[in-house]
């Protein structure tokens, strides 16, 4: 090995490229004063509803499976459709998505069956 090999060139390579998110969204004050009135809603208003629905489908998914032995179908679509606004929601949140959710926008679909 040469000297040149072992210093290497200063610059690291790494193996894994990082997926960039684009900067070049600008966003007004406008929009960001309804974003955060938007964020207080979905934090404060719908994370509390979702928290006590979620609660309430485990429970009452549990009991049904003690007494029937199998899950409730219509119950397990409904919660997978609250999980996967429970993610359109976090992505919003954490400016990862533009569309403001529900109740904004449609109800998301399923997102496994």
């Amino acid at each position: 090995m040469n000297e040149e090999s072992k210093k290497g060139d200063g610059k690291r390579k790494n193996p894994r490229k990082r997926k960039e998110v684009p900067s070049e969204i600008k966003h007004t004050r406008r929009q960001t004063g309804i974003r955060v009135l938007a964020t207080l809603f979905f934090v404060i208003v719908v994370w509390s509803i979702l928290e006590t629905i979620v609660f309430l489908m485990v429970i009452f998914q549990i009991i049904h499976a003690l007494i029937v032995e199998k899950p409730n179908l219509w119950l397990r679509g409904f919660a997978n459709r609250t999980i996967a606004y429970f993610y359109r929601m976090m992505r919003y949140l954490t400016y990862n998505e533009e569309r403001v959710p529900f109740p904004f926008s449609r109800f998301p679909a399923e997102i496994e069956k």
